[in-house]
This record gives structure tokens, sequence and C-alpha cells, in this order.
């Protein structure tokens, strides 16, 4: 079988595992950052304790209100964004070694997307 069509067939299969991976690194990251930002919030007493779609506005005015008036709050959030974007770049890397003689190759860096090959 050629590389890329065991890339193709390894990667069909692969598929719907790497999709729930990817969920479950999203709510991972959505729980640490709704946790560091209850911690931070002075007024967290009118956050909800496990948030939903519906206060999804609520959230939003709070977050855009402590913005506004408190700069180092900002600067913290998108310090703590950052930080959780690098970990999931880093809980995405795959390394691909080959002893042998490869005819074709495919590199892949950075991609947020999805590979059709």
């Amino acid at each position: 079988m050629e590389p890329i069509t065991l890339i193709t067939s390894a990667m069909t299969i692969l598929s719907p595992y790497l999709v729930k991976s990817g969920e479950k690194i999203a709510e991972e990251m959505g729980a640490s950052l709704w946790s560091w930002i209850k911690g931070k919030l002075s007024n967290n007493q009118q956050l909800p304790t496990s948030p939903s779609e519906p206060d999804k506005n609520t959230i939003q005015l709070q977050l855009m209100s402590e913005i506004a008036r408190n700069a180092e709050f900002a600067l913290s959030l998108e310090k703590k964004i950052q930080e959780l974007k690098q970990k999931s770049c880093s809980q995405g890397i795959m390394n691909v070694e080959n002893h042998g003689t490869v005819e074709k190759q495919i590199n892949i860096t950075n991609n947020s997307g999805s590979i059709s090959l």
C-alpha cells in the first residue's frame, strides 16, 4: 500500500477518535478558564456555578464590565487564554518517524482545521 493511501486510511479510522479527543480538550480548557474567571471576579456571587448556554449573555456582560474597569484583569485574562491555547496546541503534537525509504512524504504543522488527502 502506498504511503498516501496508508495515511488516508489511518486518518479515516482515527477521525471519530480525534473529534472526541478535541471535544475533551475543549471541555477541559473551558472548565479551567471558568474556574479562573470565577476566582478573579469580585462579584462572583452573581455568576452561575455551572454555566450553560442561557447564561452566556450575563457572563459576557460581566466580563465586558470587568475588562472595561480593570486593565489588570484584562491583561491577566489575555495571558490565561494564551496559556490555554498553548497548552491545547502542545496536546495535539504528533511525532512520526520512518526508518526506511520514503518516496512520498507530507509534513503538516500548526493545523487548526481538517486535513483531507
